[in-house]
């Protein structure tokens, strides 16, 4: 992504796009979360897609503070003129460290915290993160689009809506692939939710990226140009009525209406009245149709603005003076996003996989509950399977007071025999030495259930990774999450550096963690001398005796299921190593590993959330009002988007209670939530079960 294939571009180049296309992931990742039951977990994507997610992950996370940024900056410019009610006309925009330059139609005043460039009228910086004047401003310039990166490295944005007629000339290839970009850019830049796009005889690679406002039509079809030329028209009509440009009112949602704004991209062989007609609207009109018209692969006469795209990969515009690395995007690129944004699209949950089959590992899932096949129905007979679960009460009961259903139940408070216990215990004795060792600090310990955070205990020495702890920390989280050790070409394939150079960090690691005082042991081992180096007779990095809150929650949430009644401690004790959302404050760049295989980043947003509502359910019905607000809250800031939690909290409010306020949570916070800006999603099935009657806010009832 960002180049053609032929020459590619350095890869902040396309930045803007891979943050989009993250975002856009995302986003559709928690409704995933949103839609699974618990003891389940969400989809992953077939093995194809991982290297796009991977590339998404690296790319897309390191300029996300730049979309931000981007984002914010077009709302301010949006009311910042000299009259705040008439948008300046917007240009181009160029990405500077710490700055977003605009470069706008004619010279203007703007308002601080803009600052004028000296040299040239037409062009204003904003300084990025100035969060004390954030605008809530709708962005008056929707088709505005990343085109490529000066040999400066800096990242310039052109306004389509603005320039008018554009007639992409030169190699055809690139041109394709530079007309594709925009249109994956369109379909997912925060600021262009409200763009329709045709593409026609070109990109139709682009459609699934958001098929309800991207279309794809046969060359010979005239029925998407009659539909921009009536857009426009009406544009025009509407710009006459209140004597404004189309950015004016778009800015204002003048006449109490959104303001439509419309991109057509047009293969350069189509030659057409319908065509000419359009390009008459769009010449006659400027700044007043809402339209913008890209020619691909465009013949001579060229019509409207000339952007020129090499066979050495750059774009020329020659009316802007850019001379760029161009971006663009191939067919088999554009696929493989809409293929991921597609699977993502998926809401039925799975099974939860296993994570490994050795030590306690053998009897849990990832997310740390004991396997199905070793639990049995709640209504077990006693007598012929002597055990227990950790919600003994009849469903019913549980029902009756808990926003739950039957088949959570079964999920999350199975009967686990007693013999199932006894081979858990077993198989964790040092279970609470290591949560004292944790608590104490006295080891090195990662934190991973919430902001990362990685800490050496008493003997390990800190100032060995000073000033690039994230990288280390990453590589310690990796060498964790592997714990029957890794190679040296595992490591290096993960982080893609060379071996050589990666032995001088694993080093350094093991001189950060130190030696575990009551073994004389290195807590990271020479490669052969490791335990997995030694059995395996090869060179194994491995840690020997490096703590993990996520090892310790589903240990802990193992040895509290299979205890019954008594084992809910136990997973309150695993809550609290719970401090927000998994996973969060990830290294720029960095991460992209975790994609492959077991995607435990996931599980254990799904274990939270789990552990939580059991917490929840049993203490609802216990009556302990506090302990179930406070598992409830835990689950709601680890996962913030998730369904089960809220439902949760209304549950618990209306036990303490206020009914009213439980029904507004059900009603505003479940209900009628919007995650994007958009329209409440179609409520999941287990969800709409749980709201249509719950018998814990029936009239006259305080649990």
């Amino acid at each position: 992504m960002g180049g053609t294939g032929r020459a590619t571009p350095a890869p902040t180049a396309a930045g803007v796009l891979a943050a989009g296309l993250l975002a856009a992931l995302r986003q559709r990742r928690r409704a995933q979360f949103r839609a699974r039951r618990p003891g389940r977990t969400i989809q992953a994507p077939p093995p194809e897609l991982v290297p796009v997610e991977k590339t998404l992950m690296t790319e897309g996370q390191d300029a996300t503070p730049t979309l931000l940024a981007i984002d914010q900056a077009l709302k301010l410019l949006s009311v910042s003129g000299e009259d705040r009610v008439v948008p300046p006309q917007l240009v181009a925009v160029q990405l500077l460290p710490g700055e977003v330059a605009v470069q706008l139609a004619e010279p203007v005043t703007l308002a601080r915290p803009w600052r004028p460039d000296p040299a040239d009228g037409r062009r204003w910086l904003v300084a990025t993160g100035t969060h004390e004047h954030e605008s809530t401003a709708r962005s008056a310039y929707p088709q505005l689009v990343s085109v490529g990166m000066d040999d400066d490295g800096a990242t310039w944005l052109v306004n389509l809506e603005q320039l008018g007629t554009i007639s992409l000339t030169g190699d055809p290839t690139y041109a394709a692939d530079f007309a594709r970009y925009l249109a994956a850019e369109i379909a997912v830049n925060p600021w262009a939710r409200q763009v329709q796009l045709d593409c026609i005889g070109i990109a139709p690679e682009a459609v699934p990226l958001d098929p309800a406002r991207i279309r794809h039509h046969r060359l010979e079809d005239p029925a998407p140009l009659d539909a921009a030329i009536a857009a426009a028209g009406a544009t025009i009509d509407k710009c006459a009525t209140h004597d404004v440009t189309a950015a004016a009112g778009r800015a204002d949602d003048l006449g109490g209406d959104v303001w439509e704004s419309w991109l057509v991209l047009v293969n350069g062989a189509l030659s057409s009245s319908p065509l000419d007609r359009l390009l008459a609207l769009v010449e006659d009109h400027p700044a007043r149709n809402g339209t913008a018209v890209v020619m691909v692969a465009d013949t001579e006469p060229i019509r409207g603005l000339g952007v020129r795209l090499t066979g050495q990969g750059r774009v020329l515009i020659p009316s802007l003076g850019l001379d760029l690395i161009a971006n663009g995007l191939t067919p088999a690129e554009a696929k493989g996003c809409a293929l991921l944004l597609a699977h993502a699209d998926l809401l039925g949950d799975v099974e939860m996989p296993s994570d490994g089959d050795d030590g306690w590992r053998e009897y849990v899932d990832a997310a740390g509950a004991i396997r199905d096949e070793l639990v049995l129905p709640r209504d077990t007979d006693h007598d012929s399977e002597p055990g227990a679960t950790v919600v003994p009460a009849p469903d019913a009961e549980v029902l009756d007071v808990a926003a739950t259903t039957a088949d959570d139940l079964q999920q999350l408070a199975p009967h686990v025999p007693d013999k199932v216990r006894t081979a858990v215990e077993a198989a964790d004795p040092d279970l609470d030495a290591e949560l004292s060792a944790w608590a104490t600090g006295a080891r090195p310990h990662l934190r991973l259930l919430g902001t990362i955070q990685a800490r050496t205990g008493t003997t390990g020495t800190p100032t060995v990774v000073a000033k690039r702890k994230a990288f280390y920390t990453e590589l310690l989280a990796f060498l964790v999450l592997h714990p029957q050790g890794v190679t040296i070409d595992q490591v290096v394939d993960a982080f893609g550096t060379d071996a050589t150079q990666m032995r001088v960090h694993l080093s350094k690691v093991r001189g950060w963690l130190g030696v575990d005082p009551a073994t004389g042991g290195q807590y990271l081992p020479e490669a052969t001398k490791s335990p997995a180096g030694i059995a395996r007779g090869m060179g194994v990095y491995q840690l020997v005796g490096v703590l993990a809150d996520i090892d310790l929650f589903r240990r802990l949430r193992a040895r509290g299921q299979a205890r019954g009644p008594e084992g809910l401690s136990d997973l309150q004790a695993a809550l609290g190593l719970v401090t927000g959302e998994p996973f969060t404050g990830q290294r720029g760049r960095g991460w992209a590993w975790l994609a492959d295989g077991v995607r435990i980043d996931q599980h254990m947003v799904c274990a939270v959330v789990d552990v939580a509502h059991t917490v929840t359910i049993a203490a609802l019905h216990s009556g302990d009002l506090q302990l179930a607000r406070g598992a409830t809250e835990i689950a709601l800031l680890a996962a913030p988007y998730e369904d089960t939690p809220r439902l949760d909290l209304a549950a618990v409010v209306a036990a303490e209670g206020d009914r009213q306020a439980a029904e507004r949570i059900l009603r505003d916070d479940v209900s009628n939530r919007a995650d994007d800006d958009d329209a409440p999603d179609d409520l999941p099935e287990r969800t709409a079960e749980l709201v249509a009657t719950p018998p814990w806010l029936r009239k006259g009832r305080v649990a």
